[in-house]
């Protein structure tokens, strides 16, 4: 019997947003998983509010790179906890379940192509 890794062809997830509605949006490149890393080793080191906020930033960042205007207007709202969950969710998805998976009824938001 095949093992089936659904993860290997994975390449969006759904966010919620409440009130029944969802969002589906490409995940974070591989090739952004190394910044990341740096970004999660470095909240584990961070010792300054000065340093708090320079991560913060770098993964409202990653962030925006994939979540689209006008659902990335409101990550400054987020609190750093919340932000850094949101970003390995861009990242990573779910575990094996399944349900990060885009419904149907899902509306697909890009971020934009930069020129």
């Amino acid at each position: 019997m095949p093992k089936c890794f659904p993860k290997l062809t994975q390449n969006r997830v759904r966010l919620d947003l409440g009130d029944g509605k969802s969002v589906s949006v490409r995940m974070l490149p591989v090739e952004r998983m190394g910044e990341f890393k740096q970004c999660t080793e470095d909240l584990r080191n961070v010792s300054t509010q000065e340093g708090l906020d320079a991560v913060r930033n770098r993964l409202a960042a990653l962030a925006r790179e994939v979540i689209p205007p006008p659902y990335a207007d409101n990550l400054e709202r987020f609190p750093l906890d919340a932000l850094a969950e949101l970003t390995a969710y861009l990242m990573y998805g779910e575990g094996n379940d399944g349900d990060d998976q885009p419904k149907a009824d899902s509306e697909e938001a890009d971020v934009p192509a930069k020129n």
